[in-house]
């Protein structure tokens, strides 16, 4: 439940910041609401489908079947089964990045699935077996326009020929006025940041008067990686979640170093 702060005379109320775009980051905030949390949501950034979809179906064509197919989220299991069958998918080994997006894509006809226990990180992608010994074999990446650049490059390292295709785009979207009201009278605020583009996208767009919430109060983070950006960004609270899923982030929400910033 919600830690209670004394702050002189007035009780306040820690709040959840959620910064996951729809339709995630909704789930998410209902589910904190339901343990007890105040939630304020806000994502800076907000998903679209491919500008180009018949170019990138006729680019899926081309390289699929591949050795290895991953689809770094749900939203990219949605489009990219908006553009090609899901059997030209299934000849290869289909990988998401979890238990979550595992069930969207069995429900949508993609299996066997394979994905770690419980994270979403790139990091945790790249424990799995079958991208260990990938040199030599093609690996299609089904991801947002600039996002798993981490999982891409550690692929190339390993000797794979790793392509990639767009299948959603990532759109910056300002943050509403009645948002920002919000954020600028709750006090604390714990941030859930899910990805280093949306930790980027926050710090630009808040106002300098209220950037300092998101410096000085906890920020929760996916991994090592985007906990390195939040240190060079200047943030000073950084809890490392075990991984980007909702249950990680939840959890997360009982670290000591959490709790004692509440208090």
């Amino acid at each position: 439940m919600a830690d209670r702060l004394d702050n002189g005379n007035r009780a306040l109320t820690a709040r959840i910041l959620v910064t996951r775009s729809a339709p995630g980051g909704e789930m998410l905030c209902r589910r904190l609401a339901e343990s007890g949390w105040p939630v304020l949501y806000g994502p800076p950034i907000r998903l679209e489908p491919a500008s180009d979809p018949d170019a990138t179906a006729a680019l899926l064509h081309d390289l699929l079947p591949a050795d290895r197919v991953i689809l770094t989220s749900s939203r990219a299991v949605e489009e990219v089964l908006r553009l090609v069958r899901p059997e030209l998918l299934t000849a290869a080994s289909v990988i998401v990045p979890g238990p979550g997006t595992a069930r969207v894509a069995r429900r949508l006809g993609l299996a066997p699935v394979l994905h770690p226990e419980h994270a979403g990180t790139s990091e945790d992608l790249l424990k799995l077996p079958a991208l260990q010994h990938v040199s030599g074999l093609c690996v299609v990446l089904l991801a947002a326009q600039g996002g798993r650049r981490f999982l891409g490059e550690a692929l190339a390292e390993r000797g794979a020929r790793v392509e990639r295709v767009h299948v959603y785009r990532r759109v910056e979207q300002a943050l509403p006025p009645d948002l920002l009201a919000a954020y600028r009278d709750s006090a604390p605020v714990i941030t859930l940041i899910s990805s280093g583009a949306v930790l980027e996208a926050l710090h630009r767009q808040l106002p300098d008067t209220l950037r300092t919430k998101l410096l000085g109060w906890p920020v929760v983070v996916p991994s090592a990686r985007v906990a390195s950006q939040a240190v060079s960004l200047g943030c000073s609270c950084i809890i490392e979640a075990d991984g980007a899923d909702d249950d990680a982030m939840i959890e997360s929400l009982g670290d000591p170093a959490v709790q004692a910033r509440l208090r």
